[in-house]
């Protein structure tokens, strides 16, 4: 980890190519290592100025995919027209029975698909 001016950053080191990655960008150790006055120097300079840079973004964005949550919707939305037709058949054939007794029907019937009659009576008006 070294400090940089915009916080601390991990840098490794990479065999095949020799050279380094900070914040993503490769850096050439024989750019990096140079020598005077028969002592080895590292370009400290360059090193910091690939931390404060901005990292390469090499991954796709992440786009959501809908069309399943769509496909659903339109289930739903289909179930509940199935439901409403129902309504209207039973209301019309039993006036004076309540929207529970028909959600009630509906629910025993193929149409209720097994959900619970307060869902029905929930949706069948709408």
């Amino acid at each position: 980890m070294l400090k940089s001016p915009k916080g601390r950053r991990a840098i490794t080191l990479n065999v095949s190519p020799l050279a380094l990655v900070a914040n993503q960008h490769l850096l050439q150790l024989d750019a990096l290592l140079y020598i005077e006055d028969k002592a080895l120097h590292i370009d400290s300079d360059a090193i910091t100025h690939a931390l404060s840079t901005k990292p390469l973004n090499t991954s796709p964005q992440y786009t959501p995919n809908t069309d399943n949550q769509h496909a659903r919707k339109l289930r739903t939305q289909a179930t509940h027209g199935d439901w409403q037709d129902e309504y209207l058949k039973l209301k019309q054939a039993n006036l004076n029975k309540p929207d529970t007794w028909i959600a009630n029907k509906i629910a025993r019937s193929p149409a209720g698909q097994g959900k619970s009659p307060d869902t029905i009576r929930k949706n069948m008006k709408k």
